[in-house]
């Protein structure tokens, strides 16, 4: 395994390797025979020392270089011969860095303060892994970080603040989950570009104006009706609303929804595709719900105006096309039904 480097006054953090961030080269990579680049990738951040509520100490990030264009927080930082886990990002630490394109939050930080990432402009990609300890994210955190097109929300975060995703106006989608139970007031204002949002039965409040300016936008709602603790302006901007969901998320190239139908019965119905493939096949089950549920409807304009789809397959499960879902598909020349179809 190559060692790590060093320098003087900077801790070593990791590389930079084919595009993304790894903290170690290990033999894989040494002995694969082909040429390789590496780039080690320095600390430019400040920090206080901080204690919590049973004396342990840790670090906050307070501070960074914003000529950097990789964002990349360590777990840890050696203080005094002892390493501290990092596990928060304070308020405003970050807050109008325009040449920053990438942050890469590590597991170990459960906090991100008020206004962190206020005005990040140019920052297109926030990456959090499935196994983040994050359970706060600040008020105003991402304000206008227009380049921003998605962010995952870990599980362990039961509230989106007051303008948290502001201004976000490259999102196209946002996955909530099951754990968030309340929604503030213009949490996803300005969102120009968000299209799709599915809210589960947890989410118990929302407050007003929280989707205000999604002028694109189709939510997708778990429960009947709205519930007593939405606001009477949750909506605002009144954009449509498709009730009774039970589901959705990403499947390869599709964003999809799941229903129950007249018998009880899942059901997924397509709503987004954002693939290039020139050969297209849509899937017949989607893993979700623990169990297989079929694909029976393509969304209205699911394809619309695609220019890279030459040919698609349709399996037997789909028993509903809407209006509309082939349009402007100028290159499309072939359509092939499942035999039972």
């Amino acid at each position: 395994m190559l060692s790590n480097p060093t320098r003087n006054g900077k801790d070593f953090v990791g590389w930079k390797y084919n595009g993304g961030f790894i903290d170690k080269i290990d033999s894989s990579i040494i002995n694969s025979g082909k040429d390789i680049t590496l780039e080690a990738i320095w600390s430019n951040y400040t920090y206080s020392v901080l204690e919590d509520d049973t004396g342990d100490k840790y670090i906050s990030i307070t501070g960074w270089d914003n000529l950097s264009e990789d964002i990349v927080i360590p777990d840890k930082i050696n203080v005094n011969d002892e390493d501290l886990p990092v596990k928060e990002i304070g308020d405003s630490a970050f807050n109008n860095n325009r040449q920053s394109k990438s942050v890469t939050i590590p597991d170990s930080v459960a906090k991100i303060g008020d206004y962190a990432f206020e005005n990040c402009s140019k920052i297109t990609t926030i990456s959090i892994s499935e196994s983040s300890r994050l359970t706060t994210i600040g008020y105003a955190a991402f304000f206008n970080c227009a380049s921003l097109s998605s962010i995952y929300i870990p599980s362990g975060v039961t509230k989106i603040r007051s303008k948290a995703l502001e201004g976000c106006s490259s999102f196209t989608s946002i996955f909530i989950s099951e754990n968030v139970t309340t929604i503030e007031e213009y949490a996803f204002r300005g969102c120009a570009s968000l299209t799709s949002i599915f809210i589960p039965n947890s989410v118990t409040t929302i407050s007003s104006h929280a989707f205000q300016n999604c002028f694109d936008l189709t939510i997708y709602c778990e429960a009947s009706s709205p519930l007593s603790g939405w606001s009477s302006s949750w909506n605002y901007s009144d954009r449509p609303v498709v009730w009774s969901c039970k589901g959705g998320g990403i499947y390869g190239d599709f964003r999809y929804t799941i229903y129950i139908d007249e018998n009880s019965e899942l059901y997924v119905e397509l709503v987004d595709y954002f693939g290039t493939d020139s050969n297209v096949v849509i899937p017949e089950f989607i893993d979700a719900k623990d169990q297989r549920v079929p694909v029976k409807v393509i969304n209205e304009v699911l394809f619309g105006s695609n220019e890279s789809m030459i040919s698609i397959f349709i399996p037997e499960s789909v028993t509903t096309i809407e209006s509309y879902a082939f349009s402007d598909c100028t290159e499309l020349t072939a359509i092939t039904f499942g035999e039972n179809s």
